[in-house]
Order: structure tokens, then C-alpha cells, then sequence
């Protein structure tokens, strides 16, 4: 985990030159240089990272793509393996990269475990949480990345009811003990593009590690450390079935309101979003009657309901995304009472 003070030289976390520089399962965060803030390579250096995270890193020019990792004359030869970069436009080599806010927990307090709605280390409590939404970078590091010591199962969970490791996740904790676990269905290890689907990108991206000439090569679904047909029989499983699922929560009312009169307009209010896609609608039941609908979150998603009575509501959200896949939250009990 890399997190310096800002410097006027290049490269705020690493200056790299003259060399070929490996990192493996690091962040790089909020570093500040006039060029280069979170890695800058010079000279014919060249720097190769998988399964990092390089966010909010800036330079002179703010946030943005160079920002994170810069480089001049003869070192436009790094890589970049299933990586979360902010700004990534496909300027910086390799496969599995994504430009998605990484969700750490609480980076003001240098806590940078991955937020999970299955299952993340609190280390200040010492115990495992959860929380309501889940990082991309959970289990989308290299597929042919062994676990090492990430957990197949917690003592909260050992039947892996509410969260399950698939792949290595991103970042520092990925690897570690202290990996958070990603809900079921969040991700696959024949994802090898992470584009949210397995399909016919991920087959040529496995047909391009087949034979195994490198370490850790993306195409060993099973990790034995080579690729042949039994990867190619799991990325088979995997084909067209997978598809991230949208989310939501309601946000307001929050479980157990209390609301004072029936002629009271209340605003319910959800957070839903989609990783793969667009949501394209959320619907709102009171109940398990619809209420209202929303068609557009650019001011967020909502509605005002003003046709209830005295009495206790299970309110829950529905959010439809632009694939027709349905995600609907959990419930919220409120009351409506009499005006005091």
C-alpha cells in the first residue's frame, strides 16, 4: 500500500528508470507529483503491475489517465494486468482493466478493505462486516492468480451463504487473509475480460494463454499453472450465463420510520446502479402493491407517495437494467400514524 506525501519530482508513489519494475497486488492512492502521481517511469523504465489499484493519484494536469501512470521516451512498455486505474482509456497495456471507484472502506482513516455486501474485514473491530454495496475490484483480479491466502470461507459463514471467493481480488489485501469476499454471483472466473460476460472475448483471450508461457497466465481457470482443456471445459460453464445483476437500496424512509399523518407526502428515495449496464427504471411497492416508478435517476431515484393511511407499510424497491435483469432490494418496514 503506497500513500506519500506530494512531491515535486516525478512520480509521487514510485520513480521508476532504467528498470523493469513488478508490482503485484498494491495500491497506490491519493499521491500528488507534477508529473507522474502515482507511478511515473523515465529513462527505458518500464513497470508492470497486476491485480493493483491506482486511484485519485494526481499531477499538474489533476486526475486523470497520466496521472496515475506516467512515463516518457523509451518506456512506454509497461503493463497493466487486471487492474482498477482511474482514468483508464486503454492507453496503458494488457487485459482485465477497469476504470470503476474501487469503494474502500474508509480511505480518510487509511482503511482500504474492499466494501462488500458479502463480507469484509473490520479491523477496528476486529470481526467481519458487511456492507450495502460491493467493490468491483472484489474477485476481479487474475483468474490464474492463486487465492494465497484469501479465505474460502469465514467462521461466521462456512457454508458460504452470504459471500464466496472466486477469483483473487485487486489491491493490497487481495491475496491476504484479510480479502473481503464477494456476495454469490458476483463475478466468474471465465470473466477473463471483466466486462461483466463470458463470451467470445474470453474465449481469445484464453486461446492467447493456451499453451502456458507465462506465470500465473489468465486462461488457467483451475490454477494448476497450465491451460488446456479443462480450463477450456470451465469457461464453457461459465459461457453467456453471466451477467452483474443491478443494485438497490432504499435509502429513506430507514427501517422502522415513523411517519406522523396519512395526508403526509413521503419521499422515498433509493440508491441503484448497475456495473455492466444502465438502470433503466426503478419501481416502488407498498405492501406488494406498485406505488410509483422512476424512469429517470439523473436527480436520483424516487418517487413522492401520498396515497396511504394510518398503519405499518413493507416498503421494496425494483430496479430494471438495460438487459431486462430485475434486482429488488430488501424490505423496510414503516408506520404511518395518527397526527399527535
Amino acid at each position: 500500500m503506497l500513500h506519500i506525501l506530494t512531491t515535486v519530482k516525478p512520480g509521487g508513489a514510485i520513480q521508476n528508470a532504467e528498470s523493469s519494475a513488478i508490482f503485484e497486488n498494491c495500491t497506490f492512492v491519493d499521491n500528488s507529483a507534477d508529473r507522474g502521481g502515482g507511478i511515473w517511469n523515465s529513462m527505458g523504465g518500464a513497470s508492470i503491475l497486476n491485480n493493483c489499484i491506482l486511484w485519485n493519484n494526481s499531477d499538474i494536469n489533476g486526475k486523470n489517465e497520466s496521472a496515475q501512470i506516467g512515463y516518457i521516451g523509451g518506456s512506454q512498455d509497461s503493463v497493466a494486468n487486471y487492474c482498477c486505474i482511474q482514468g483508464y482509456l486503454g492507453n496503458i497495456k494488457g487485459i482485465g482493466n477497469i476504470n470503476s471507484d474501487p469503494l474502500f472502506f474508509d480511505p480518510n482513516e487509511n482503511d482500504f478493505h474492499l466494501k462488500s455486501n458479502g463480507w469484509r474485514w473490520d479491523s477496528k473491530r476486529q470481526r467481519w462486516h458487511y456492507d450495502d454495496v460491493t467493490s468491483p475490484c472484489i474477485d476481479a483480479g487474475n483468474p490464474g492468480s492463486p487465492l494465497n491466502d484469501e479465505l474460502p470461507a469465514i467462521p461466521d459463514d462456512p457454508t458460504n451463504k452470504w459471500g464466496i471467493n472466486i477469483r483473487i481480488n485487486m489491491g493490497a489485501h487481495g491475496g491476504t487473509s484479510e480479502a473481503s469476499l464477494a456476495p454469490h454471483g458476483w463475478n466468474l472466473p471465465g470473466d477473463l475480460t471483466n466486462d461483466g460476460n463470458v463470451n467470445m472475448k474470453d474465449f481469445a483471450a484464453q486461446i492467447q494463454s493456451w499453451p502456458a508461457l507465462e506465470d500465473e497466465p489468465p486462461g488457467d481457470l483451475n490454477r494448476n499453472g497450465d491451460v488446456d482443456a479443462t480450463d477450456l471445459t470451465l469457461l464453457a460453464k461459465n459461457w453467456l450465463k453471466f451477467i452483474k445483476p443491478p443494485f438497490v437500496n432504499i435509502i429513506y424512509p430507514t427501517p422502522g420510520t415513523v411517519i406522523d399523518g396519512p395526508s403526509t407526502n413521503v419521499e422515498i428515495q433509493v440508491d441503484a446502479w448497475d456495473l455492466n449496464g444502465s438502470i433503466v427504471k426503478v419501481e416502488f411497492y407498498a405492501d406488494g402493491v406498485l406505488i410509483g416508478q422512476d424512469g429517470d435517476g439523473s436527480d436520483g431515484w424516487k418517487i413522492n407517495w401520498s396515497q396511504h393511511s394510518i398503519g405499518e407499510y413493507v416498503l421494496v424497491a425494483k430496479a430494471t437494467d438495460n438487459g431486462g435483469i430485475i434486482t429488488t432490494s430488501d424490505e423496510v418496514v414503516i408506520w404511518i400514524v395518527p397526527l399527535h
